[in-house]
């Protein structure tokens, strides 16, 4: 018997979205910080996404594996804390009107400056 899943992930908007100096080009499937390429795995490029699409919304580890990995990945919550690392590790913290942030026991966030 065949199973079917409700994908919970949201479509990317068309175009281009940007925030400040970070802009990512859904149609190419590209992010650039103040034009220069930044090299991300197809896993990190999502999560970046659904970090961007929430802008100031917290978001837990739950939440993340959902959004980004899917409602039936099966392993440690913890590989979000992984690619969360790598992801800030390639973007860099120098931002100022931007910044993916721990929040204390609840997740995670892409914090904006208004």
């Amino acid at each position: 018997m065949r199973r079917t899943y409700t994908n919970t992930r949201q479509p990317p908007p068309a175009g281009t979205v940007q925030w400040d100096t970070l802009k990512i080009d859904t149609a190419g499937h590209t992010v650039t910080i103040e034009d220069e390429y930044v090299d991300l795995t197809p896993r990190e490029y999502q999560l970046l996404l659904t970090f961007v699409q929430h802008p100031n919304q917290v978001l837990d580890r739950q939440q993340l594996l959902d959004l980004v990995w899917g409602e039936d990945y099966e392993g440690e919550d913890r590989v979000v804390d992984v690619f969360v690392k790598r992801l800030r590790q390639k973007l860099s913290d120098d931002h100022t009107s931007w910044s993916i942030e721990t929040v204390r026991g609840a997740g995670y966030k892409f914090k904006v400056e208004a």
